[in-house]
């Protein structure tokens, strides 16, 4: 890991794994399936499907959680090598 990776996460690890998984999910997945939708049903003439839309935006927040732990889980295992192998006090 390199130092500015190795800063970047330390600076993310301070605000909290919980944070981090909400922020993921929200900033990023929430935003890409009410995008997914849009542009799914515009040509169609339909305005909004709520069941769809609905649908969309639940499989997306799953999806997002499990990504967001995998990236923390990877990221943390990472960052602990890197402490552990150049002596950073973590």
């Amino acid at each position: 890991m390199k130092q500015k990776r190795f800063d970047t996460w330390k600076r993310i690890r301070s605000i909290g794994k919980g944070r981090f998984i909400f922020d993921t999910i929200c900033i990023f997945y929430c935003i890409v399936s009410i995008t997914t939708t849009l542009v799914d049903l515009w040509p169609d003439g339909k305005f909004l499907n709520y069941g769809n839309f609905l649908t969309k935006v639940i499989i997306f927040f799953v999806f997002g959680y499990i990504v967001a732990l995998i990236a923390w889980n990877n990221n943390e295992k990472e960052f602990k090598k890197a402490s552990t192998i150049e002596n950073i006090p973590v």
